[in-house]
């Protein structure tokens, strides 16, 4: 009688900390989610070879290939076009009428491609850093990217041809980053800075064509400008906003997110939404675990996030507006989304076709309709959760301490019997 009492408290106690494990769980903001890598696809540049390319030019290539590439997310893959005639890549330089090789085609990893001719004056090694070097960085992205580290998020703003409406866009980021930043005391986790507002020139974007094709946009400068979020290790939140026709509610309801705990309703494939290409090094990691206070690339933080995400919104919390079913588990890399045609976004046109906004967004996720709250209104659930926690923490303390003692109590009786 005595040992069942025992097991009795003692499973009381299990269960008590059992239910307030999901109140420790949760001390990840989407925003850290954006800098962690839970095995995103990443982009691939496919170099085409033929019987004309020589030995020695490819085996130079090769040799400096891993070089070039270390610490970035881009992969170098090698493809012999007359062995492997059905490669993606291949049917697209099929496609676009180019049969001169050696070529390379990068591929975003939702797809999308885009084509690069080598300097056949060149060496193996010198052409493939030709290519590579305006692909894996910039002095702009850079920037962007130490901002990112160190703010909420970046509100990069590309200038269109439009003066007046490059204005009115800018009027909308900053009215958009000054409602975010009225509720930042109130982040389930602090963030130092608020949102930063990047303006990339025409002249800017002329120089990095690479980063206007990885964000959807066209490589012509557009008539009107366009406001991206990006936060974490460069991801994007939703797809870009056209001007005119976007607003400062828009623009808030992305910003919105990226403060706000790892389990709430914002849908995963737009959490895990795709990078810009870059170099990320030991130096940007070292910014990274300080500004979070903890290693971003731990495979135990990997573990831990791949957990939370996998259990879905937490309890109480609805997968509001998603409307878009995905086919895989966004959290294994590649995800395939059936696009609503009615809800999905607006392709924008431009030089090259397949640079359409809708494209950008992780297989398809659609934010644009979700219903989220204003700066005040989307830290309410965070105060509330908050101000339960520690008297849930107290309760079930409590709950515990008296489990232990009393099986303790019987455990010591029993044995004296």
């Amino acid at each position: 009688m005595c040992l069942s009492i025992a097991r009795l408290t003692l499973t009381v106690a299990i269960v008590a900390v059992w239910a307030i494990a999901p109140l420790q769980a949760c001390r990840y903001s989407v925003r850290d989610v954006g800098f962690v890598d839970l095995g995103s696809s990443p982009y691939r540049l496919c170099i085409g070879i033929d019987s004309t390319t020589s030995d020695e030019w490819l085996a130079a290539a090769q040799a400096n290939a891993a070089k070039l590439f270390d610490e970035t997310n881009i992969v170098a893959e090698w493809i012999n076009v007359e062995r492997e005639p059905d490669h993606e890549a291949v049917k697209y330089l099929r496609e676009q009428k180019l049969a001169t090789f050696p070529a390379a085609v990068l591929i975003a990893p939702e797809g999308r491609m885009k084509h690069f001719a080598f300097d056949t004056a060149k060496t193996g090694s010198e052409a493939l850093r030709a290519i590579s070097e305006p692909l894996v960085s910039s002095d702009f992205r850079r920037e962007l990217l130490s901002r990112v580290l160190a703010h909420h998020s970046v509100v990069l703003m590309v200038e269109g041809k439009n003066d007046e409406q490059n204005r009115e866009a800018r009027e909308i980021a900053e009215g958009a980053i000054l409602q975010i930043s009225a509720g930042m005391d109130n982040l389930p986790k602090p963030i130092n800075r608020p949102p930063h507002l990047l303006v990339m020139s025409r002249d800017e974007a002329k120089r990095d064509i690479t980063l206007l094709w990885s964000l959807g946009l066209p490589q012509k400068i557009a008539d009107g400008p366009h406001l991206v979020t990006l936060f974490g290790r460069g991801r994007m939140m939703g797809p870009p906003l056209s001007m005119p026709g976007s607003t400062q509610g828009d623009l808030v309801h992305r910003l919105g997110f990226i403060g706000q705990d790892c389990e709430c309703e914002l849908d995963r494939a737009v959490m895990l939404g795709t990078m810009i290409p870059h170099r990320w090094d030991v130096e940007a990691e070292a910014v990274a675990v300080k500004e979070l206070g903890f290693d971003p690339g731990s495979p135990l933080v990997q573990a831990e996030i791949r957990r939370i995400l996998s259990r879905g919104p937490d309890s109480g919390r609805q997968n509001r507006g998603i409307g878009v079913p995905s086919t895989n588990d966004p959290l294994g890399g590649y995800m395939e989304i059936d696009i609503d045609p009615i809800n999905a976004p607006t392709p924008i046109t431009g030089e090259d076709s397949t640079a359409d906004v809708a494209s950008n967004v992780p297989a398809g996720a659609d934010i644009s309709q979700r219903s989220v709250p204003t700066a005040g209104e989307a830290t309410e659930s965070v105060q509330v959760s908050r101000n339960l926690f520690w008297p849930t923490v107290a309760v079930a303390g409590v709950i515990v301490g008296v489990a232990l003692i009393s099986g303790i109590w019987v455990l010591v009786r029993s044995g004296r019997g």
